[in-house]
């Protein structure tokens, strides 16, 4: 599926239902496999190695269009394979096949910092931002998937999120602006010199998305999914996916809603919702 320049959003997350496997390459038993169900961060799943393999199955079918592998200390030159199944066994009636995609996004060479970076080198060593390897693709129905992860190189590895969904994609896109910003709630402290100390906290991003021209039934399934995980559900949202490099890294997050879920009627045909999610 050719990108283009519009919102995507994945409010339900597949992974969360399914049950899940990694035969053949264990993660370690205190941090397994299921962790990739747990929303913290802080609760990765770990394998020691290089290389696994994850199964995952449905009770029923479901229909898919957008994938994650978030929250990862995979090295830039690492890469991973999706396959999905109809059938409900795992290499049986294929119906997607991602091929090798490569973790990293490699630095241009217009940004790439001669004797700081090296020729080849990602954003993802180190990334200033959480890691998540992203794909888009065409709605497919499925019943199970089998993800191949190659990390060369490394003791061993950290994952702590899979997101698997059908992404949401308004006709229309968001109305631009400033939809995106990176937060630092740092807090400075003037002293007696009348100095200031820094008492540092963790940024996190922010995205602020106005989708203005919602229609009737965009509306109605967005409004029924936003209620129905409430403000406690993960979205994995893509301002731009047919961005490139740090741009894309950028505006890609996993995070929740602070916003209420306001619909406004703009006239007999459209609607607008701002959508306020916080990583």
């Amino acid at each position: 599926m050719a990108l283009d320049r519009h919102v995507q959003l994945v409010v339900e997350n597949a992974v969360d239902a399914m049950t899940l496997d990694d035969t053949g390459t264990p993660a370690v038993a205190t941090m397994p496999v299921t962790n990739l169900q747990n929303q913290y961060r802080g609760r990765p799943m770990r394998r020691i190695g290089t290389a696994m393999t994850i199964t995952g199955t449905l009770p029923e079918v479901k229909v898919a269009s957008a994938f994650a592998l978030a929250w990862h200390s995979l090295p830039g030159n690492g890469d991973f394979r999706l396959r999905l199944y109809l059938d409900p066994t795992p290499g049986t009636d294929l119906v997607y096949d991602s091929a090798t995609q490569m973790i990293g996004t490699i630095i241009p060479l217009g940004v790439l910092k001669i004797g700081v970076d090296a020729l080849g080198d990602t954003y993802e060593q180190p990334s200033i931002q959480p890691s998540i390897a992203p794909l888009f693709f065409d709605k497919v129905g499925y019943r199970s998937f089998q993800l191949d992860i190659n990390a060369p190189g490394v003791a061993s590895f950290d994952i702590s999120r899979l997101f698997l969904g059908e992404s949401f994609r308004p006709v229309i896109n968001y109305s631009y602006g400033k939809p995106f910003e990176t937060v630092d709630p740092s807090d400075h402290i003037e002293t007696g010199g009348n100095s200031l100390v820094t008492i540092p906290r963790d940024q996190f991003r922010r995205a602020r998305v106005n989708l203005q021209h919602l229609d009737r039934s965009e509306r109605e399934r967005l409004s029924y999914e936003l209620v129905r995980i409430s403000k406690q559900g993960q979205i994995f949202l893509a301002l731009d996916p047919g961005e490139t490099g740090l741009l894309r890294i950028e505006q890609i997050l996993i995070g929740k809603r602070e916003s209420d879920v306001t619909m406004t009627q703009r006239d007999a045909v459209f609607y607008e919702h701002e959508l306020v999610i916080r990583e």
